[in-house]
């Protein structure tokens, strides 16, 4: 019987020994907010990743899915006179391994993240749905979803888009960001992706959400609709994929929804994100 061809990075990224989930989750932040760096003096990497403590439950949740493999420790730090932001940051840091080092290589040039198509192929349902939680951003508003992906270069972006519309039948669109300096000259362009419109975002969450790992995660995939035909279902549908967190859907948007959607319909200026979240105008005009 012929042996089947396993293309090198491929075959590369399989024999590393760790876990399919500790690999996916790695993956996903890769393409987030986690980093894999090897110091200087040291032979092997080690994962890290930073968030505000309002996501402390969410990194949480990787330190005790990563912890076994990889260990390490969860540091909170206090802002410094010279910090952007004035919030207690929390920072998860493996110990460096020689694992670590095999994905470092596969997903890195000259010591830089780079998007390679060798190891997107490599991500799952778990991964799309740990970037997503990283980078993902739900315009309540617009009820657009968007990938914050400043940090890539627009070939990248291509990259990225071309793999979520040829693996995953879901069309994205680059957006491009500029960035401006106080006098309003361009200092650079980011880039982003959107998805093209309502049904190749709803597409891309119906196969992210039962990958969902923690409650407060729920808002970004909890699109806010003009409909309210259209938002039942779709509270129905996230509290069917999501059985774990049926209280807190029910209490933060399914109770919500159906005592104060009469509310919506009659009053043009109010949102469902209004009573969901229980916005200032939302609170005036209950008081009113």
């Amino acid at each position: 019987m012929t042996k089947r061809f396993i293309p090198p990075k491929r075959k590369q990224f399989n024999q590393i020994n760790l876990s399919r989930s500790t690999k996916q989750i790695l993956l996903g932040s890769l393409l987030g907010d986690g980093s894999l760096k090897i110091a200087k003096n040291y032979k092997n990497a080690r994962f890290c990743e930073k968030h505000s403590t309002v996501q402390l439950e969410y990194l949480d949740w990787k330190f005790s899915q990563l912890e076994p493999e990889l260990k390490g420790r969860i540091i909170i730090s206090e802002p410094t006179s010279s910090s952007f932001s004035k919030k207690k940051k929390v920072l998860y840091q493996s110990r460096v391994s020689n694992e670590l080092t095999i994905l470092h290589h596969l997903t890195h040039t000259r010591n830089k993240k780079t998007i390679k198509r060798s190891w997107l192929n490599n991500l799952d349902a778990l991964g799309l749905a740990t970037w997503w939680c990283d980078d993902g951003s739900l315009n309540v508003a617009t009820q657009q979803g968007v990938i914050c992906t400043d940090c890539f270069t627009r070939a990248e972006h291509l990259i990225l888009a071309r793999y979520l519309e040829i693996d995953w039948k879901i069309h994205c669109k680059i957006i491009d960001r500029p960035i401006k300096n106080k006098n309003k000259a361009l200092i650079r362009t980011d880039y982003r992706l959107r998805f093209s419109n309502i049904k190749e975002f709803k597409a891309f969450l119906r196969i992210i959400l039962p990958h969902i790992p923690v409650a407060s995660m729920i808002y970004k995939v909890m699109i806010c609709f003009k409909d309210p035909q259209d938002q039942q279902r779709w509270i129905s549908e996230v509290k069917n994929a999501l059985p774990q967190f049926e209280s807190e859907i029910s209490t933060i948007y399914e109770i919500p929804f159906q005592r104060y959607g009469d509310l919506v319909e009659k009053n043009r200026k109010l949102t469902f994100r209004d009573i969901f979240y229980k916005t200032p105008k939302f609170v005036s005009i209950l008081k009113g």
